[in-house]
C-alpha cells in the first residue's frame, strides 16, 4: 500500500521527493525517533512495501519501472520483536524512563492483535474494520499475503478482510435520538428471547468488499428497512447490521479455506462484547477463543519484550492470559443459517442489479 502513495509524492510533488531523505513506516519512524537508529520491521515490510524477503528483498526492477529507483532505502530489516537500541536519553526524559530501555522492532496493529491473541488458531481482529489472520493459506485471489515471518520465523501469515465493519456500527450509533454508546445498545438487546428486526436484512459492504470479492466499488444493502426512527428500531438495525458484519465474516473465512476451523481467536474492539463474541460464534460455527483485554496492546508488549525473554515465542507465552471460550449456541446457529441464506440472495441480487446498471452505462450486456 505504500508503493501507490511514493508514486504520487513522486509525481506530484516532485520538490519533496528530490530532498528525500528517508521513507519509513509510522512504526518504523516511532522506533526511529526513540532510538536514532533507521531499522525497519519486516512485518510492515512485507505487508506494505515493494519487498519480498525470500526473494531478494527490495524489488528493484518494480521500483525502477514505476519511478522510484532514487527512493531511500535505508536501515536495516528485522524481524518483529528484535533489539534495535537502547531509547535516547532526550526521549527517555520526555516519556519518564531511563536509557537502560531498549527498543525493539514493532509489528503493524492487526499483526499486533493477532499476536496478542489466542495461539495457535485463526484470529479475528474486528474493530473499525474486521480482518481475519492466518498461517498456512495458500495464495488466494482477495486474500492479501501470504507474508513470511511478519509475524513469527517460520510463519507466512495471510489475511482476508472486511472493510468498514465497526464504522457501519458507529455511524447506527451516530443516529439515535440522544446519544448511546455500544455499550448501551449491547444491553438492551436479548436475541435469545426475540430477534431484535427479523425482518432486515444487511449486506454491510458499505465501503467496498477486500475478501471475497475485490471490489472497492461495491456498496451495502439494506432489505426491510422503514422510516422509524426510534431507539427500539435503531436498535433493531444496530443488531441486524452486526448479524450481516458476522455472516461476511462467515464468507471470508470460507474463502480463505478455513470453514471447517474449529476455533477462532478474537481481538479488537467488538470482542470486548460478550454478546458480538456469541454472534460470530452461532455465524460462523466455531468457538470464540478471547483473552481480555486488548490483544493489540498485549501483542505490542510482547514484541518490546521479545529481547528480553529468550524470543517472540516465549513473550507470547508469558503474556498469554486464560482464554474465555465463547460456544455456538444450535438454536441461535440455526437462526443464523437462515440469515446466510438470505445473506446468499441478496449478493446474487445485488449483482444482478449491478450488471444492470453497467449495462446501462455501457451499452453492453455482462
Amino acid at each position: 500500500m505504500q508503493t501507490p502513495k511514493l508514486i504520487w509524492l513522486a509525481r506530484h510533488r516532485p520538490e519533496i521527493w528530490a530532498g528525500l531523505r528517508a521513507v519509513h513506516d509510522l512504526g518504523d519512524q516511532l522506533a526511529f525517533a526513540a532510538t536514532g537508529v533507521a531499522a525497519r520491521s519486516l512485518c510492515a515490510m512485507a505487508a506494505k512495501w515493494p519487498f519480498i524477503a525470500d526473494r531478494g528483498g527490495w524489488q528493484l526492477d518494480l521500483l525502477a519501472g514505476l519511478g522510484l529507483a532514487a527512493m531511500p532505502r535505508d536501515g536495516a530489516v528485522l524481524p518483529p520483536g528484535a533489539p534495535i537500541g537502547p531509547i535516547r536519553a532526550d526521549v527517555a526524559d520526555q516519556l519518564g524512563l531511563t536509557t537502560g530501555c531498549q527498543v525493539a522492532t514493532g509489528l503493524i496493529d492487526a499483526f499486533a492483535g493477532a499476536l496478542g491473541a489466542a495461539a495457535d488458531m485463526p484470529v479475528l481482529i474486528a474493530g473499525t474494520s474486521n480482518c481475519v489472520m492466518a498461517a498456512g493459506v495458500p495464495p488466494t485471489a482477495a486474500v492479501w499475503g501470504p507474508y513470511p515471518d511478519a509475524i513469527l520465523p517460520g510463519e507466512a501469515v495471510s489475511e482476508g478482510g472486511q472493510s468498514a465493519t465497526g464504522a457501519l456500527l458507529e455511524r447506527i450509533r451516530q443516529h439515535y435520538p440522544e446519544q448511546q454508546s455500544h455499550g448501551q445498545i449491547l444491553s438492551r438487546l436479548r436475541p435469545d428471547q426475540q430477534e431484535p428486526g427479523a425482518g432486515i436484512h444487511v449486506l454491510p459492504d458499505i465501503k467496498g468488499s477486500r475478501t471475497p470479492f475485490a471490489d472497492p466499488l461495491m456498496r451495502g444493502v439494506i432489505h426491510g428497512a422503514t422510516l422509524d426512527r426510534s431507539p427500539p428500531a435503531l436498535d433493531a438495525l444496530y443488531w441486524r447490521a452486526a448479524v450481516g458484519i458476522a455472516l461476511g465474516t462467515r464468507q471470508v473465512i470460507a474463502h480463505m479455506g478455513l470453514a471447517e476451523a474449529p476455533r477462532l481467536a478474537m481481538a479488537g474492539g467488538q470482542a470486548r462484547a460478550p454478546l458480538l463474541r456469541q454472534l460470530y460464534a452461532d455465524a460462523t460455527g466455531a468457538e470464540i477463543h478471547w483473552q481480555p483485554e486488548d490483544a493489540v496492546l498485549r501483542g505490542t508488549a510482547i514484541a518490546a519484550a521479545a529481547p528480553q525473554m529468550g524470543g517472540i515465542r516465549a513473550a507470547r507465552d508469558v503474556f498469554a492470559l486464560p482464554a474465555q471460550i465463547t460456544r455456538p449456541d444450535p438454536a441461535a446457529r440455526a437462526r443464523r443459517q437462515r440469515d446466510w441464506q438470505v445473506y446468499l440472495q441478496l449478493q446474487q441480487h445485488r449483482a444482478q442489479i449491478d450488471a444492470l446498471e453497467d449495462e446501462a452505462r455501457h451499452g453492453t450486456p455482462q
